[in-house]
């Protein structure tokens, strides 16, 4: 059984590594800050200590600092958190055995734990005295080896007190420990290496990570800000594009400014004309000796990162007023990284949007053909999309359910291009043949679009939009919520634009009355969840069918019921 301390302000985290280690039999106490720490260990010997290293009142160096003093065999292990692995470095050359992450496993922490109390055990016995001077002289025929510390040859050498060699054992161990100093010097340098080129790859998955899945540029900016500022304790920070012909940088997102600076724009001079030029990074430690030229942006020192949009655009990301240090290559590696990846993000947002435009121009001009072939309807799918994406919105689905309901709603008709225009066309009454190839209307757009795999998700939704929500609807003759919501929605937005529109057989409603019958039709044709969102955001159904009938006289506000 061996004493662990443990030693974290988050008491969570704290108490998940007692338990861990006192369900492995370790007897284990507990600490909340340094001073407290660093007084149960004054008091008694403890065989392994596990250390955050952000604490208050002491942070882990000073801790660790502290416990070297005290007893500089118990073996240390600092718990890293997102940001602290240039620190965990510098505990390791403080004489940390191992460092883990906040984000750990129980095996890994049950692995990092046995290794130390290992090392620690090796350690404690090699300073034991060695009597056996056989154990020197077999030594002499093998290969020095690095688990051997300095201590422990020093031991060995003030153990030699009578052999005849003495002279040359003792040049020999200087040789050896000469050789280790040098050993242990080409591994530090290799474990910082190693350490810096972990994290960058580190944050480069990070950061992949995070923008990996965004379409939305506002969303890939913010992400590219925040990231930068998390990376770099700094107080400001902010991204902007700039057009290679012009002199004005157009902020795109911001932290730490007052105010708001998003869409507002700077000229760009000086260090940002430079970084502009040369598409290098800069970096500025002596702000305070020029701030006229960052117009008070920054106060002390600032990294100014360029990287390229496309052909015809530059991004700026920056950073402002380091929190205690200055910048360095090390930070502008970290910020590089971020505006790459940003880059990317941007360029394949852009294309996303591009593509998505010409699909929906597709889809609009595909819906416009059945409009063309008849007058009494022409719009009539491009109203109803807007109406039924403004009721999902209303009903607060997602961005992926509006856009599918817009597209339903544009394409809900296209199977009406194979009737008959004498059937579309005719002023009186239809004959039960007539109205049976109507009713086949939503199975033919179906058929229509289902070879066209972006649109496959919205056919449920076009075959059930003249399903009534008693059941007597067609084709299928599906009831209440057994008909999939936006196929409801659509119901709701389609018979609400064709009352509102003139037909061969009869003449348009008026908004008012229009919504009184949605009303009155609620429960039997409508849903009536839906049917009172309609009508309860009538002031904003008033507005979007005056933009398409701009000749009316609209007076949503008289609307009652």
């Amino acid at each position: 059984m061996s004493n662990i301390l443990v030693v974290d302000d988050d008491r969570g985290i704290r108490k998940g590594i007692a338990l861990a280690l006192r369900q492995s039999e370790h007897k284990v106490t507990e600490a909340a800050t340094g001073i407290e720490a660093l007084g149960i260990i004054k008091q008694k010997c403890f065989d392994l200590i596990i250390s955050d290293l952000r604490l208050p009142e002491m942070n882990g160096l000073t801790l660790l600092e502290k416990i070297k003093e005290i007893n500089p065999f118990t073996a240390v292990i600092m718990i890293t958190s997102y940001g602290t692995l240039k620190t965990a470095v510098e505990a390791g050359k403080r004489g940390a055995f191992d460092f883990i992450d906040k984000n750990f496993s129980l095996e890994e922490l049950k692995l990092k734990v046995s290794k130390a109390l290992e090392s620690q055990e090796i350690q404690r016995n090699s300073l034991k005295p060695i009597e056996d001077k056989g154990y020197f002289k077999n030594q002499l025929g093998k290969k020095s080896s690095l688990e051997l510390n300095k201590e422990k040859y020093l031991r060995i050498i003030n153990t030699i007190k009578e052999d005849k060699d003495k002279e040359k054992l003792i040049d020999l161990f200087g040789g050896l420990m000469r050789e280790i100093s040098l050993k242990e010097n080409e591994i530090n340098k290799m474990i910082i290496e190693m350490s810096s080129i972990y994290e960058e790859l580190s944050l480069f998955y990070r950061v992949s990570k995070s923008f990996s899945s965004l379409y939305d540029l506002d969303k890939i900016y913010k992400i590219a800000i925040s990231s930068s500022v998390r990376q770099i304790n700094v107080k400001k920070g902010m991204i902007g594009i700039v057009k290679k012909d012009s002199d004005h940088i157009s902020i795109k997102s911001t932290i730490g400014f007052n105010g708001d600076l998003v869409n507002s724009h700077i000229v760009h001079k000086s260090y940002f004309e430079n970084a502009l030029l040369s598409g290098k990074p800069i970096i500025d430690n002596r702000v305070s000796e020029h701030k006229d030229e960052y117009f008070g942006i920054a106060d002390n020192n600032s990294i100014i990162v360029p990287f390229t949009v496309n052909d015809h655009e530059l991004g700026f990301l920056c950073l402002f007023d380091k929190i205690e240090d200055e910048f360095n290559t090390h930070d502008m590696r970290a910020i590089a990284t971020i505006a790459y990846q940003c880059s990317i993000s941007i360029e394949k947002a852009t294309y996303y949007q591009e593509s998505h435009d010409l699909f929906l121009d597709s889809v609009q001009a595909l819906s416009s053909a059945i409009d063309a072939k008849d007058k009494y309807t022409y719009g009539h799918s491009s109203r109803v999309a807007k109406y039924a994406a403004m009721i999902a919105d209303k009903l607060d689905l997602s961005k992926k359910e509006i856009d599918e309901a817009y597209l339903a709603g544009l394409l809900h008709d296209i199977g009406k291009i194979g009737t008959p225009l004498e059937i579309l066309h005719k002023t009186g009454p239809l004959t039960h043949g007539e109205f049976d190839i109507i009713k086949e209307h939503p199975i033919q757009s179906a058929k229509i679009i289902k070879f066209i795999k972006k649109l496959t998700n919205v056919i449920p939704s076009i075959l059930a939009h003249h399903e009534h929500f008693n059941g007597a609807g067609y084709p299928s003759g599906l009831k209440g919520k057994d008909i999939p919501l936006i196929g409801r929605i659509l119901c709701v937005a389609d018979a609400f634009d064709a009352m509102t529109s003139d037909r061969p057989y009869r003449k348009k409603m008026t908004l008012k009355e229009a919504l009184y019958q949605m009303k009155c039709c609620s429960e039997r044709q409508f849903d009536p969840m839906i049917v009172n969102v309609f009508t309860s955001y009538s002031i904003e159904v008033g507005k979007l069918y005056s933009s398409f009938h701009e000749q009316d006289d609209v007076l949503v506000s008289s609307v009652n019921f």
